[in-house]
């Protein structure tokens, strides 16, 4: 599979009650209606960011990790924290389960062991195009090649070694430039969860990847 990392094996819940409630609280099949598994995932991540991007004092700690996702939104809005990179990708990755795609959470690390920022997207399994993709909810971005192809993290990474910028949605050259240099600080090393489910930190398996 592109994009897969090299003998690993993930696993993916896809009809657990707790998906399916996530599925129908949220009512996930009307947001994300018929077409294409792009046009659906299209309209999942502007549903997503939404509902997930509120305003709010900036999130510093990972004061939300032993919560699932309607407790982490509803405290983050009651305390009045904004949810930084790491716990909207961790709803939406848990989202598209929920509407039964293959989807993956991953931390994006620079070079610096010892560095301790990073920023985490979610990837999704494109079975049309036999492909990861990511699907960026917290920046709102799809990342592009130039000949208008979907990138997974590892194309990213490869963009960013070559100099060769990638594309997005994006409607200014001073928002372009700032995805691009925070992508050349944080796409050197990726971590991935191996059990993507349901409250995936509950149980925590992690793998680090190159």
């Amino acid at each position: 599979e592109n994009g897969q990392a090299q003998n690993v094996n993930f696993t993916f819940e896809t009809n657990s009650l707790e998906l399916i409630q996530i599925r129908d609280t949220w009512n996930i099949d009307d947001v994300m209606g018929l077409g294409t598994e792009l046009q659906r995932i299209i309209k999942l991540k502007k549903w997503a960011f939404e509902l997930l991007c509120f305003n709010g004092k900036k999130l510093e700690s990972r004061r939300y990790e032993k919560l699932n996702c309607f407790e982490t939104i509803q405290l983050a809005k009651s305390e009045g924290y904004s949810l930084n990179c790491r716990y909207i990708s961790l709803i939406f990755t848990q989202i598209l389960l929920a509407a039964g795609f293959k989807a993956r959470w991953v931390s994006c690390l620079p070079m610096e062991l010892n560095y301790c920022e990073c920023h985490c997207v979610a990837e999704v399994f494109i079975e049309e195009y036999k492909k990861w993709i990511v699907v960026d909810v917290a920046l709102n971005i799809f990342y592009f090649d130039k000949k208008g192809n979907l990138l997974n993290l590892y194309d990213i990474r490869q963009h960013v070694l070559n100099n060769e910028p990638f594309r997005i949605q994006s409607t200014t050259k001073e928002h372009f430039q700032y995805v691009w240099e925070y992508w050349i600080r944080h796409v050197f090393r990726f971590k991935f969860l191996l059990n993507n489910k349901y409250n995936m930190l509950g149980c925590v398996s992690k793998l680090g990847r190159v």
